[in-house]
């Protein structure tokens, strides 16, 4: 039997838990990572109970993969934090700016690929 990659997701709002609950589903290990993961007491309801909730840095070393759900405004500072760990992994990053473009236009994605 080949194991699933193990997934990190960071975040924990509604694209988190969906892309989530799909891949436990499917099998894959799920570590949720959050700014503050003592704030999410009822967290598991939602999520699943075989799910972890960490802090971003312990859910980026349980993942293979990781999947950056975070609001767009806060994912250079993040990644630029999270680099060194960031770099060796499968990196998917689905932010958008809802609000506003960027002044530059970048996508989360660039972001994320400039600061790792």
């Amino acid at each position: 039997v080949t194991r699933k990659p193990r997934i990190a997701i960071l975040g924990t709002g509604n694209m988190a838990l969906a892309l989530g609950k799909s891949f436990m589903a499917s099998g894959h290990f799920i570590a949720y990572g959050s700014r503050r993961p003592e704030t999410k007491n009822d967290f598991h309801e939602a999520a699943g109970t075989e799910s972890r909730i960490w802090g971003y840095q312990a859910a980026i070393d349980a993942g293979e993969i990781v999947i950056i759900t975070l609001p767009y405004k806060e994912v250079a500072a993040m990644a630029r934090k999270f680099a060194d760990s960031l770099r060796n992994k499968v990196v998917v990053d689905i932010t958008n700016p809802f609000a506003a473009q960027p002044n530059n236009g970048e996508s989360g994605a660039q972001v994320t690929a400039t600061a790792i």
